[in-house]
């Protein structure tokens, strides 16, 4: 976190993905990322975000609930 804070300034964009350690790639939130530090970097930076999500079965259903993830960190991170 340390790092991403300070090379914010030739950040331009981030692409977000989760997955456990050693794995594969999983739905956000549902793996190790620390996402509640990430965000709280990313709160005075606000670069463009590019998922980079598992699709799952059903496309639609995975890229709502990524959505609604990255939108709740980032309302949670604002009410801070």
């Amino acid at each position: 976190l340390q790092e991403i804070a300070a090379l914010s300034h030739m950040i331009s964009e981030v692409h977000l993905k989760d997955r456990r350690y050693g794995g594969p790639n999983v739905a956000l939130g549902s793996g190790d990322v620390d996402f509640d530090g990430i965000f709280a970097v990313l709160r005075d930076m606000m670069p463009p975000l590019i998922l980079e999500t598992t699709a799952g079965e059903d496309w639609e259903a995975s890229a709502g609930k990524n959505i609604t993830f990255v939108r709740e960190k980032l309302l949670a991170d604002a009410a801070r």
